[in-house]
């Protein structure tokens, strides 16, 4: 009776666990979620979170932060004079994605779109 109580308590705690790892979201998921948003509201660069101000003076000093906007609920989007994109989330925490994929074309022109919009 107890090896089937600690199998089936042992089951039961490996489901939860395995269950917390769905309901994350990572770093790529949320950067294209504020990237495709509908909710962007412009706002001016000083409202952008220190944590992501500091990130942009270390790595992107040679070039300026041409637009900000916010997402609610999401996180926070920095357009680069270079039309490079930075990204962090609703706490302040700089975004890596794993390939930088969320480039404007070399004019600015370019439009980022949603893989579901591919024919």
């Amino acid at each position: 009776m107890k090896r089937i109580l600690f199998f089936a308590l042992t089951g039961i705690l490996a489901f939860a666990i395995g269950c917390k790892k769905d309901n994350t979201i990572t770093d790529d998921s949320l950067a294209q979620e504020i990237e495709f948003s509908t909710q962007k509201v412009v706002i001016p660069t000083s409202e952008l979170p220190t944590t992501m101000l500091d990130y942009i003076d270390e790595n992107h000093f040679e070039t300026y932060i041409e637009e900000a906007y916010m997402v609610p609920d999401k996180g926070y989007e920095a357009i680069m004079g270079d039309e490079s994109l930075v990204y962090c989330d609703r706490n302040g925490r700089v975004l890596h994605p794993k390939r930088d994929r969320f480039r404007r074309g070399p004019c600015g022109h370019g439009e980022a779109i949603g893989v579901d919009e591919l024919p």
